[in-house]
């Protein structure tokens, strides 16, 4: 079983930076593991540095992955900051996970982050069971900032074990609205002025954040982002 430690190897061909498909993104991006410390910076990145156990390429698709990590611990990909007051600042991916067995329970694969505050704004969380349903893609939206926080969910439906796009949209006329595949878009708009001030930031995370202990696998055949 791999070790989840920060561990930065330079390849030329292991690397996600080598995949053309990714450069995009990884151009304005940084990995966090095994914390929200930086692993591997920005020009690291882009000099081809990957983590052979935790971040790397494999078969063209970019690879996340944890063994037996404990709660809080992530490996994602965090993006450039960008305006709060910003708008249609588009997050696209084609994902899929694994589930059941020694995975986590819950983990988010994707984040809008509100930088200023230090808070979520959106999650997108695997949970195996909740409201009934098994094994979902649930958009987690924070609806007030303070050490009390409320949150509205819905679902986004199945998670996937086949490649499936997922798309977050944040200040769409004032909402943010995520959608998984061809389910039906989720949209939610809630105090969403609060995080829409111009001396606040915002960013985009894709990756494993685990919210309870266990293995996590996310695997991306495309990502693409605004900043």
């Amino acid at each position: 079983m791999a070790a989840f430690a920060c561990d930065q190897v330079q390849d030329l061909t292991a690397a996600p930076y080598s995949e053309a498909k990714f450069q995009a993104a990884l151009d304005h991006a940084k990995l966090q593991l095994p914390t929200s410390s930086t692993c591997l910076t920005n020009t690291k990145i882009t000099s081809y540095y990957y983590d052979p156990d935790n971040w790397y390429l494999d078969n063209t698709n970019m690879q996340f992955e944890i063994d037996d990590g404990a709660g809080s611990q992530r490996n994602e990909l965090r993006g450039d900051s960008f305006a709060g007051t910003r708008t249609d600042m588009t997050f696209r991916s084609r994902m899929k996970v694994r589930y059941g067995s020694t995975y986590s329970d819950r983990f988010t694969v994707a984040q809008i982050y509100g930088e200023t505050g230090g808070q979520p704004i959106l999650r997108v969380e695997f949970l195996a069971s909740r409201s009934g349903l098994s094994n979902r893609f649930w958009g987690i939206y924070r609806t007030n900032a303070g050490p009390l926080p409320s949150y509205e969910y819905q679902d986004l439906g199945p998670a996937p074990t086949a490649f499936t796009e997922l798309k977050l949209v944040y200040n769409d006329n004032g909402t943010v609205t995520a959608q998984l595949g061809t389910n039906p878009k989720r949209t939610w708009s809630t105090n969403f002025a609060y995080y829409a001030q111009s001396w606040k930031t915002t960013y985009f995370k894709t990756g494993c954040y685990l919210q309870d202990p266990g293995d996590c696998y996310v695997r991306l055949s495309t990502l693409v982002f605004d900043t």
